[in-house]
C-alpha cells in the first residue's frame, strides 16, 4: 500500500516536469558551480512543496538527502542563486507548466461551462527598509514610528478548474496600485494565453472596477464581471436604488443550497437587472448582480448579513442563474483556495526565504510553481473526495515522505528529471 503510494508521487512529479526545469532561464552565477542550476531549481521547488519556510530549512533538508532529487548546496549559496535569477525567465516557467496542465486537460472547467479566471492583489512582504524597487513606502497612523515598505504582486487564479493555480504574477510597482496595473498584467494574459482559450471571463473585486479597465476588457473580446461598492458612486447608486426594492417584492432568480457557516445556516441569492444596460459611460455594461447572503437562526428567523453588487458585460443568457451564484462564489477562490493558503500554510508574507535583490519576485514565482503542484495532487491526481479533503500540511508531508524515501532507493526517482 505504502509503495504504491509512493509510486503516485512518483508518477506526479514526473509528470510536472515543467515546473522542475529552469528551461530557459540563465544562472546568474558567474563561476563554474558546484552544483547545476537545475538541481539547484529542483532543491528550491521540492522544498516548498514541502511548505519549508526559510532557506536554512530547504538546505539542510538538501544536503541530508542529497543526491537524485537534490543537492547539498549552502544557504548562502542558494540564496545568491534566487536573488540573481531573472524575473521575466522565471515567470516564463510558470506560464509554461500552465501550458502543459491545460494540454493534459487538467484546467478545464467544472461546475461552469467557460473558464474564469479571477484577478486580485495582495501584500507578500513588509518590513522596515526598501529591498527592492517596488516597494511601496507607508506610514503607520502612528506618527512616532518609522516608515514601512510593502512589496505587493497582482495575480490571476483559473478558479473555473478542479485545481485553483496561479496562471501569471506581476509585480505592483511602487508608484502606482491594484487598479493602475490592471491594464499592462491583463494585456500580459492575452498575450499568454489568448490562442489557448484558456479563459472567456475575468473577474476582479472593488479595487479594479473602472469603465477603463471594463471597457478594456471588453474591447479585448473577454467578459468581465467586477464587484460594484462605493468607490463608483453613481453606478452603485444606481445598483441599489434598482435592487434593493426588486429584493424586497420579488422572490430570486436563483438560491444556493443552505450551508452550514460559523454555526449559523447559510443561503446566497441572486437577483438582477438589464435596466442599467448602458449606462452613463459604460456603453458595454449589459447587467448589474446582487447577491444577498441571509443567516438563518434556530428558531427560523431570517437575518440579511450583506448585499454584494456586481457589474458585466455578459449577455443573459450567456450563464443560467445557478451558474451566476457559482460563478460569484468561485471569485473568492483566489482568496479562499489560494491566498488564504499561501499565508496560513506556506507563511507566504514571512519573507524569510530571501530578500536581496529579485529573491522577494522570484520566491514568489517559485512559491507559485510549487502551489500549483501541490493544487494539482490534490484536486487532479488523487481525485477521490477522501484526498481532496487532505489538509494542505498532510499533502505536503506526503512530499516530504516520498522525497525522503526517494533519496534511499533510486526507483521512485523519475526518470524525467
Amino acid at each position: 500500500m505504502i509503495r504504491r503510494f509512493l509510486n503516485r508521487i512518483k508518477k506526479h512529479v514526473g509528470i510536472r516536469k515543467e515546473g522542475l526545469t529552469p528551461r530557459g532561464v540563465w544562472d546568474p552565477r558567474e563561476r563554474k558551480p558546484k552544483y547545476s542550476l537545475e538541481k539547484v531549481w529542483r532543491t528550491a521547488v521540492l522544498t516548498l512543496c514541502m511548505m519549508m519556510r526559510s532557506v536554512r530549512s530547504a538546505t539542510e533538508y538538501g544536503r541530508e538527502h542529497k543526491g537524485g532529487l537534490f543537492c547539498g548546496i549552502g544557504r548562502s549559496a542558494l540564496s545568491e542563486v534566487m536573488a540573481g535569477l531573472s524575473f521575466e525567465e522565471v515567470r516564463t516557467v510558470l506560464r509554461r507548466q500552465v501550458h502543459a496542465e491545460q494540454r493534459r486537460k487538467s484546467l478545464k472547467p467544472v461546475g461552469l461551462p467557460i473558464g474564469v479566471v479571477a484577478v486580485d492583489g495582495r501584500t507578500n512582504w513588509t518590513g522596515d527598509e526598501k529591498v527592492n524597487e517596488f516597494c511601496q513606502k507607508s506610514h503607520y497612523n502612528d506618527e512616532w514610528k518609522s516608515p514601512y515598505w510593502s512589496f505587493r504582486v497582482v495575480r490571476a487564479v483559473l478558479v473555473s478548474s478542479a485545481a485553483r493555480v496561479c496562471i501569471d504574477e506581476l509585480p505592483i510597482p511602487a508608484d502606482t496600485n491594484d487598479m493602475g496595473v490592471f491594464s499592462s498584467f491583463f494585456h500580459g494574459l492575452i498575450e499568454e494565453y489568448g490562442r489557448s482559450n484558456l479563459f472567456e471571463v475575468v473577474t476582479a473585486d472593488a479595487g479594479f472596477c473602472s469603465e477603463g479597465n471594463a471597457g478594456l476588457v471588453n474591447e479585448k473580446g473577454y467578459g468581465y464581471v467586477f464587484a460594484l461598492k462605493e468607490n463608483q458612486p453613481d453606478l452603485f447608486s444606481e445598483a441599489t436604488a434598482l435592487l434593493l426594492p426588486m429584493a424586497e417584492s420579488s422572490i430570486p432568480e436563483a438560491s444556493s443550497a443552505w450551508e452550514r457557516e460559523k454555526g449559523f445556516a447559510v443561503q446566497r441569492r441572486l437577483w438582477r437587472t438589464t435596466e442599467m444596460a448602458g449606462w452613463l459611460d459604460w456603453p458595454h455594461l449589459r447587467q448589474v448582480w446582487m447577491v444577498r447572503k441571509v443567516k438563518r437562526h434556530k428558531d427560523g428567523r431570517e437575518e440579511i448579513i450583506e448585499d454584494r453588487f456586481f457589474v458585466t458585460n455578459l449577455p443573459v443568457n450567456r450563464l443560467k442563474p445557478q451558474e451566476i451564484l457559482e460563478l460569484v462564489r468561485r471569485h473568492w477562490g483566489i482568496e479562499n483556495n489560494c491566498f488564504w493558503t499561501l499565508d496560513t500554510q506556506w507563511e507566504e508574507d514571512s519573507g524569510l526565504w530571501t530578500r536581496k535583490g529579485n529573491g522577494l519576485p522570484v520566491c514568489s514565482l517559485l512559491r507559485m510553481i510549487a502551489y500549483n503542484i501541490v493544487a494539482l495532487l490534490r484536486s487532479v491526481h488523487l481525485k477521490s473526495d477522501s484526498f481532496r479533503r487532505r489538509a494542505w500540511k498532510t499533502l505536503a508531508g506526503w512530499f516530504r515522505d516520498y522525497c525522503s524515501v526517494a533519496s534511499l532507493s533510486p526507483k521512485l526517482i523519475p526518470s524525467l528529471i
